[in-house]
């Protein structure tokens, strides 16, 4: 195993904040300031608006601060603590928070993440009680439940974001930062990784499978680190859906919300300011498709991951999973197509990037989906046209950024320039899955 390596850097702040972070990982040297922009929705928008970060305010736990990532789950994790952020300064932007609303939230959040225990001692933990703040391995209410680089990506960008348009809160994103230890999350490949417990301790292997790895390498882009673009797959081995070619390789399924994001949240350009072409492609391939199978079908089609009330309470409602085109699968991989859904996640943002009729009947169809004290539900079933009911921070986190995005534009600031990274992480990795060092 090679040796741990450790970092030290100074990050400059837009108000010439001073802070030294150690550890592992790469470092930004500044950033700069950009002014908030709030705009006004119009008056269905803003009833929409509403409803979504009312999830949030009946989600918070008034002993952490924290949101569930799921209604009534008690738990949270780093994906949905960065959607608690994007919802907090998109309510904040849509001038639907008030100032006291909006501190409460975001300097809880900062709370947390000051203090909060790290998995393994290095990175954010998959799971934490919404009680307590422990970790937490659902269903078990205690224990260790391993990091993903990936589900820590999301906290990054709209940590990124927040030190960015909020300068108040800038030292205490740099404390939370600053005690990640993110070389076994990167390898030197620039990959993506997990750590999951073991009998054998914790294993540390490449994170994929969720479709989210695109999205989630910009977060440590934004904070400077060298992250490889995760292919979708040789052109040379593809499928033909709706008449659209799509690549077969990887293990990653391709599906609409991590793409839309990008365009969303990075107006398709990397923090660096870089294209990101490829992704924008990508993007624009899955929204051919769906629309296509919509003008076949005559069902709007809207795919993303979703949660459920009952068994299996996870899926993955994808243009492609596992060599199979509209596959809805679930965690081990079994097809379940009854289950399909036209995701509301799924339909505000492509309705947020793309003008057309279909984008217009997206709306339409899951425009009724709300509770307005308690938030929006995942979607409606293509089968029978119910609801599901469920609720979760990342539908109505999104709900709240494709509002914002349509009157402000892309929502990470378009002048946030990085220096070259002070050093990379590597080394300390743990064995993969086959025992090998990764």
């Amino acid at each position: 195993m090679t040796t741990r390596r450790s970092l030290l850097a100074k990050f400059t702040l837009a108000l010439a904040v001073p802070a030294l972070l150690t550890g592992c990982g790469v470092v930004v040297r500044s950033i700069a300031r950009e002014s908030t922009g709030y705009v006004s929705p119009g008056p269905t928008d803003e009833a929409r608006a509403k409803a979504a970060w009312a999830y949030f305010r009946a989600s918070r736990s008034g002993q952490t601060g924290l949101a569930e990532s799921v209604a009534g789950a008690g738990f949270t994790t780093p994906s949905a603590i960065g959607d608690q952020i994007a919802a907090a300064i998109a309510a904040d932007r849509l001038r639907i928070a008030d100032k006291r609303d909006f501190d409460d939230t975001i300097s809880g959040v900062l709370n947390f993440l000051t203090t909060m225990q790290l998995s393994n001692g290095e990175m954010p933990g998959r799971f934490y009680s919404t009680r307590d703040g422990k970790l937490v391995d659902p269903p078990a209410s205690a224990g260790d439940p391993g990091w993903s680089a990936v589900d820590a990506g999301r906290l990054l960008v709209w940590l990124r974001i927040l030190a960015q348009r909020y300068p108040v809160y800038q030292p205490y994103v740099v404390k939370a930062v600053a005690r990640w230890q993110t070389c076994r999350a990167v390898d030197d490949g620039g990959r993506l990784r997990r750590a999951l417990p073991s009998s054998a301790g914790f294993v540390n292997a490449p994170d994929t499978g969720t479709g989210y790895a695109a999205y989630a390498a910009q977060g440590f882009r934004a904070w400077g680190e060298v992250v490889s673009s995760p292919g979708v797959g040789p052109a040379d081995a593809t499928m033909a859906i709706e008449g659209i070619d799509f690549p077969l390789a990887g293990t990653e399924p391709l599906l609409s919300s991590p793409y839309a994001l990008l365009g969303i949240e990075f107006g398709w350009k990397q923090p660096n300011g870089s294209a990101l072409d490829d992704d924008r492609r990508t993007e624009e391939r899955l929204w051919d498709a769906q629309t296509r199978r919509w003008q076949r079908l005559g069902l709007p089609t809207a795919r993303s991951e979703f949660h459920r009330t009952s068994a299996p309470y996870a899926l993955i409602d994808a243009v492609l999973a596992n060599g199979y085109p509209w596959n809805t699968v679930d965690d081990a991989g079994t097809a379940h197509p009854e289950l399909a859904l036209t995701s509301t996640r799924a339909a505000f943002a492509l309705a947020a990037l793309h003008g057309s009729e279909h984008a217009r009947r997206l709306q339409a169809s899951v425009g009724t989906l709300y509770d307005p004290g308690a938030g929006w539900y995942e979607g409606r079933y293509e089968a029978s046209g119910a609801y599901e009911w469920t609720r979760t921070a990342a539908t109505n986190a999104t709900v709240l950024e494709a509002l914002l995005y349509k009157q402000a534009g892309a929502l990470f600031g378009s002048r946030m320039p990085l220096s070259v990274p002070a050093g990379t992480g590597g080394g300390c990795s743990l064995p993969d899955a086959t025992g090998a060092e990764g």
